[in-house]
């Protein structure tokens, strides 16, 4: 039954989204579960991604496509934030400064560009989003990439999910990383966690 409930939600939310998606196109099968016991979430990423082995201590989940080789790949990272304990979603959104995020992130990437942010929701709460071109030089080559973050908070700790793709293939792979998006859910709040 609940495998059922989690296709009828992707279907229903699939069809608020740009691009259409038909329901013969998508399957439970299609989908594996990432389950967050410490940080108390889960997400279903597509079966032919693969999890990878992350390189930030904070990153409880990467996953890139094509089974590792892709183009596109999938991070949540679950940062604790002391001043945000008692800070509810609504109140972290109204916090959300564009130009401070901007200028945090040219710090490691300076030609980052802001395309697009704005409120938006994540597991039924407030969230903020976030579109931006970077560049990554990798072997002396400059990647471009086009980013997706969505992010929120609970009890002290952000919840940043991040989809990365080439600007490209941005267009037809963000529907998926909506769908993604949409089967993020944040269970029960439990005690805080603390690192």
């Amino acid at each position: 039954m609940r495998s059922i409930l989690v296709v009828c939600a992707l279907i229903a939310l699939s069809c608020m989204f740009e691009h259409e998606i038909r329901a013969e196109q998508i399957s439970q099968a299609d989908f594996v579960q990432y389950r967050d016991e410490r940080y108390r979430f889960s997400i279903h990423y597509p079966r032919s991604w693969s999890k990878v082995e992350a390189t930030h201590a904070q990153t409880r989940l990467k996953a890139v496509s094509d089974g590792g080789s892709g183009g596109a790949d999938l991070s949540v990272v679950v940062t604790t934030v002391p001043r945000a304990e008692n800070e509810t979603p609504e109140e972290f959104l109204r916090s959300m400064d564009a130009k401070a995020y901007l200028s945090y992130l040219r710090e490691s990437v300076p030609g980052a560009k802001l395309i697009e942010h704005g409120s938006t929701s994540l597991s039924n709460q407030a969230a903020y989003y976030f579109i931006t071109d970077l560049a990554h030089r990798i072997l002396g080559v400059e990647v471009p990439i086009r980013q997706l973050q969505f992010l929120t908070v609970r009890k002290g700790n952000v919840y940043t999910i991040t989809f990365r793709t080439d600007p490209e293939h941005f267009p037809e792979r963000s529907t998926l990383f909506k769908l993604i998006t949409a089967g993020f859910v944040l269970w029960p709040e439990g005690p805080a966690v603390r690192r």
